[in-house]
């Protein structure tokens, strides 16, 4: 079934394959707490935090005087900078510098199901434009010798594959040769590690000398792998001639081949994201003009064939040979209904140009209904009747309760700061508000209150 090389073949040669360093855990190292130049107050259930802010009553709160700028947060940790953004480190929500301030950049991946009040939480620190990974004691989990990868859909968790790395044992022996896709999460632990040559069309009898290479690998989510290989063969009964080969093959998490496509390709750039789904084009070389077909995956891992390329309007491919959506996806920020709770149990929605957060019997929650509603960091700022604000988070439990956030700038006054971009973290649980001195900054730390509806 392969046909010998013609000139419009050899164009994957010019595309090389990527080598990519080895992954392996390492031994953990400790990196000892310290108090920064810190100070920490902390209430649980009490009325007040030795504040102006006299609305924060609900669940744990911690109140950290630092020299340090807020970055980001999640699950009590927070990012902090010094020096205008040039050195980072991480403090807990006791004050303790569980990470020196003294890398080049933080950035933190969480478990999405995980509470803010878990450990699971993990730092990928860089320093001079070396990688490791560290845990929310400081310990070391990887040393960061690999390849960074971030699902295309869904959200990105503690389990999710995190960083990837191709093995290649290259030989002129098909029956020697390998190449190896490897996924492992942010802790180090191996989640596959897939025979990217174990493929049945490929006939090893036939063959004395294979040079395949891997064109293209698109980590669609957590559960779905699309890897595009491609090279050439040579027959051991057609010594001078060449066969040109591609395939094209979906896998999941455990490394089996779900679905694939033999003798086409899907190339970098013919790929696209769009509606919470992944689009990606397989193209057959050998038809005449090329044949584009296009399949969409969303998730969950369902895959729809959406037919040829040039039977629909949707998508067209770029004077660049990118795949581009014609057409804009609507966006979720200006949504006017949202699902909240652990389990989708509330939901707050506008009508009649109010809002309502209600539980899933109709029966409100807190007040009857708000005439103001605004979104930042996966919390929601909700004014009453008597124009007096309160916060929220995704699971609709109150936050920050009426008489501390006043209704003036664009989110609101947090006491006598100005609520701003910079000024407010959440990872949808629990929140941190920054309030800026001349010398020093005051961290806020706010956690709900469980099963605290009303």
């Amino acid at each position: 079934m392969k046909r010998e090389i013609v000139k419009k073949t050899m164009m994957l040669l010019a595309i090389s394959g990527m080598i990519f360093s080895g992954c392996g855990k390492e031994e953990k190292t400790y990196v000892p707490q310290k108090k920064t130049e810190t100070e920490i107050s902390k209430s649980e259930n009490d009325s007040e935090l030795e504040t102006e802010t006299e609305g924060i009553s609900e669940g744990k709160n911690y109140k950290i005087t630092t020299e340090y700028d807020l970055e980001d947060y999640a699950s009590g940790y927070v990012i902090v900078s010094k020096n205008d953004g040039l050195l980072y480190g991480v403090i807990d929500k006791d004050g303790n510098e569980v990470i020196p301030v003294e890398y080049d950049n933080i950035q933190l991946v969480r478990g999405e199901e995980e509470e803010s009040d878990k450990d699971e939480v993990y730092f990928v620190c860089e320093y001079e434009g070396e990688e490791e990974v560290l845990d929310s004691n400081g310990q070391k989990i990887l040393d960061g010798k690999v390849e960074r990868v971030t699902p295309h859909l869904g959200e990105i968790s503690a389990d999710s594959p995190f960083f990837y790395e191709l093995n290649y044992t290259y030989s002129t022996d098909y029956m020697n040769q390998d190449i190896s896709l490897r996924y492992y999460d942010i802790k180090g632990d191996m989640l596959c590690d897939i025979n990217l040559l174990e493929i049945e069309d490929i006939d090893r009898a036939m063959y004395d000398t294979v040079d395949l290479t891997v064109l293209n690998t698109e980590l669609i989510s957590n559960d779905r792998i699309l890897v595009c290989i491609g090279g050439a063969l040579k027959s051991k009964d057609e010594s001078n001639g060449l066969e040109a080969y591609y395939n094209v093959s979906l896998y999941n998490l455990k490394g089996e081949r779900l679905q694939e496509w033999n003798e086409l390709a899907t190339p970098s750039g013919m790929t696209v994201e769009d509606d919470n789904s992944f689009i990606f084009v397989t193209v057959d070389y050998w038809a005449e003009g090329y044949q584009y077909e296009l399949y969409s995956i969303d998730e969950n891992g369902n895959l729809t064939d959406l037919g040829d390329l040039e039977s629909q309007n949707k998508y067209s491919l770029s004077s660049a040979g990118q795949l581009q959506v014609n057409e804009e996806s609507s966006s979720s920020e200006n949504s006017s209904d949202y699902t909240l709770g652990k389990n989708g149990e509330y939901r707050l929605y506008k009508t009649n140009d109010t809002w309502k957060l209600e539980d899933s019997n109709g029966n409100p929650l807190y007040d009857k209904r708000y005439f103001e509603c605004w979104h930042k960091e996966d919390c929601f700022f909700l004014l009453n009747e008597d124009n007096q604000i309160c916060l929220i988070n995704k699971n609709g439990q109150m936050l920050v309760d009426y008489g501390t956030i006043t209704w003036n700038g664009e989110y609101g006054m947090f006491g006598d700061s100005e609520i701003t971009d910079d000024s407010i973290r959440s990872d949808g649980n629990s929140v941190c508000f920054e309030v800026a001195g001349d010398d020093e900054n005051i961290l806020y730390i706010l956690f709900p209150e469980e099963d605290n509806l009303e």
